[in-house]
């Protein structure tokens, strides 16, 4: 909140030129600046009191509590006070359309092409922000029950988590790249200084916190606190990759620099647009209070790289995302048996309406994200896996059966681009530990 950070982006530039913002979740931008609601001041305030005495409730909470207890209270790990307040705004940009997120960032390049003078443009867009939504084709999936900001405590569960970011994180890859090519058609692109970057990073590891981390297991570390970012200078025409050690606090003292701004203040980062800092260490703390020096460079995020490449392939085109498991192979070919399932009694989907009558329009709903439940004759052998096909095409994989009795339910994530505009038949096989593939058949109910 701008009353706990004064000095920022926008307070620097607000007597120098104009300055825009969109932020969803803070208020560091000044009312006067950018309209709406802030708050400013560094003396005693009561509100500011009792929102202390709150956030230190919610955080003995969230360290004595039961887990039973735990869950119904604000999570700490999404800043760094006013849990309360995060939670609620986070909430109602979950009820939004998760379509505007994509929305801001375009909205934002047009105002930057449409000024006549220099402006600051800045964007804090929830993508890929959880709740994982996005198509990367650019609709709107329905949310799973299952899929949450807390990790599961299965692999499976897991991955599925994962693939619905990684189909929003294709969405951002294609939001930014229309916002590139408004700025070339324009004519702007040479002239614009373009920073991207992100907050912090996300961990999917079972049984672990997604964006908290006590430095035990540095991967989960390396994946919250090691994020990428690209900077684009005005004129520059050649591309370069630097493996400098850098924070996100470089990024005001660079902007700074690059725009030649006469300025009292001290940075806490170095400007990044000359020498690459000389560092050897990078210390980090924790919402709770732990500490960790990140020594290491660039080959720790490689290493993270290749360890989730083996949860979800990163070769070829986004539809691969829903090519999983032991059937990865099979999605996106077609799938045919005339054998009937054995183990299988009956199968519902909870989307089965949807695929009646899909929109293939950006900002349409479009049901790449499924739920249901399958009724088992007998336990399910380990390997087990079931596919979805949408019109005869393997679609996504349900990994949930293996070693499972009774009811399962499942979530899967599909090949959006089988989900094309119309009506789709969807059906299931089920692929056993040996690899032969019988058919469970249509949805029930």
């Amino acid at each position: 909140f701008l009353y706990s950070y004064p000095r920022n982006i926008f307070t620097l530039y607000r007597d120098a030129m104009k300055v825009d913002g969109t932020e969803p979740v803070t208020t560091l931008c000044p009312s006067a600046v950018c309209g709406g609601d802030s708050e400013v001041g560094s003396g005693f305030s009561p509100s500011r009191f009792v929102s202390f005495l709150k956030d230190a409730g919610v955080v003995y909470g969230q360290r004595v509590l039961p887990p039973s207890l735990r869950k119904r209270l604000p999570a700490v790990d999404q800043g760094w006070g006013g849990f309360a307040a995060v939670r609620d705004r986070f909430k109602a940009q979950m009820h939004d359309r998760a379509f505007s997120q994509q929305q801001a960032v375009s909205a934002a390049a047009d105002e930057l092409i449409a000024s006549p003078t220099p402006i600051v443009e800045v964007v804090h867009a929830l993508m890929p922000h959880a709740p994982w939504r996005l198509t990367p084709d650019q609709r709107i999936a329905p949310l799973s029950p299952e899929i949450g900001t807390i990790n599961p405590e299965d692999d499976d569960g897991v991955r599925d988590t994962y693939q619905t970011f990684l189909n929003q994180l294709a969405a951002t890859d294609g939001a930014i790249k229309k916002v590139i090519e408004k700025l070339r058609s324009s004519g702007k692109w040479d002239s614009t200084m373009v920073v991207l970057t992100a907050d912090h990073g996300i961990s999917f590891l079972p049984t672990m916190p997604q964006r908290h981390t006590d430095f035990l297991d540095m991967g989960q570390a390396d994946d919250i606190y090691r994020v990428p970012t690209f900077i684009k200078y005005p004129g520059q025409t050649e591309p370069a990759v630097s493996d400098c050690a850098t924070s996100n606090l470089d990024i005001l003292p660079t902007i700074n620099a690059v725009m030649k701004t006469t300025t009292s203040w001290s940075f806490a980062g170095r400007a990044l647009n000359g020498a690459c800092p000389g560092r050897t260490s990078r210390v980090v703390h924790s919402i709770t209070g732990e500490t960790a020096d990140m020594m290491r460079g660039f080959e720790a995020t490689k290493e993270r790289a290749e360890y989730y490449a083996g949860v979800v392939t990163n070769v070829g085109p986004a539809p691969r995302i829903a090519a999983v498991g032991s059937s990865a192979e099979i999605v996106g070919t077609p799938l045919q048996s005339d054998v009937a399932s054995s183990l299988v009694a009956s199968w519902k989907l909870n989307q089965a309406a949807a695929f009646r009558k899909i929109d293939g329009s950006e900002g349409s709903t479009v049901p790449a994200t499924v739920t249901g439940r399958i009724s088992l004759k007998a336990p399910a052998i380990e390997g087990t896996e079931g596919i979805i096909t949408v019109d005869g095409i393997a679609a996504g994989v349900i990994g949930e059966m293996g070693g499972q009795e009774g009811e399962v339910k499942f979530t899967a994530v599909l090949d959006y681009s089988l989900l094309t505009k119309g009506s789709h038949e969807v059906r299931l096989f089920i692929r056993d530990e040996n690899g032969i593939i019988t058919s469970a058949g249509l949805p029930t109910g």
